[in-house]
């Protein structure tokens, strides 16, 4: 069976970072935070989130570990 990765929407990483909605729009928009655009709506996967966000402020805002803090 294949995993599901996890994903948000813009909203969702706006509220959890305290970052204004349009600032992660903008963002997305301009390739510094990868993400999709599925049916007109915009998918940030939780991969996508670590590459963009610094290890401690990920933790901080999505509380899980990254892969670089395992080795």
């Amino acid at each position: 069976m294949p995993t599901v990765d996890t994903t948000y929407s813009p909203e969702e990483v706006a509220e959890a970072t305290g970052r204004n909605i349009h600032t992660i729009y903008r963002a997305l928009r301009g390739g510094k935070l990868p993400g999709e655009k599925f049916g007109g709506e915009w998918i940030i996967t939780d991969d996508a989130l670590q590459e963009w966000m610094p290890a401690p402020l990920y933790r901080k805002h999505f509380g899980t570990e990254t892969d670089e803090d395992n080795e």
